[in-house]
């Protein structure tokens, strides 16, 4: 999953989201699915407004680059998807996960 980012000049949204899996965490892979919408109520001082406008999109990876640019910011960290939902940072995240094809597959079992 890959949310909070911003559009380059030019860029789509799916395009947009590659683009920060690739530099936040080394993914390259195909977005397959959009997972939602939401408005978080939380100030966005970049963009000067009340809220965040986050739209989370499903990854199917393909190449993972452990030298990626912003490694000394972040962990990659590789969970189950219970793991993933007791990790979830808030009920937005949470609800993405949700959506996921994750979740379907744990269903089947």
């Amino acid at each position: 999953m890959v949310g909070g980012w911003d559009k380059e000049k030019g860029e789509t949204r799916k395009q947009a989201a590659a683009r920060e899996a690739k530099e936040e965490a080394g993914l390259s892979g195909k977005i397959v699915k959009e997972l939602g919408h939401w408005t978080e109520d939380k100030p966005n001082k970049k963009h000067n407004t009340d809220s965040n406008d986050i739209i989370y999109y499903e990854m199917d990876v393909t190449d993972v680059d452990s030298g990626f640019l912003e490694k000394s910011e972040r962990e990659l960290k590789w969970v189950t998807y219970k793991e993933a939902i007791d990790l979830a940072s808030n009920e937005i995240v949470r609800e993405a996960i949700e959506k996921s094809s994750l979740s379907s597959d744990i269903a089947k079992l």
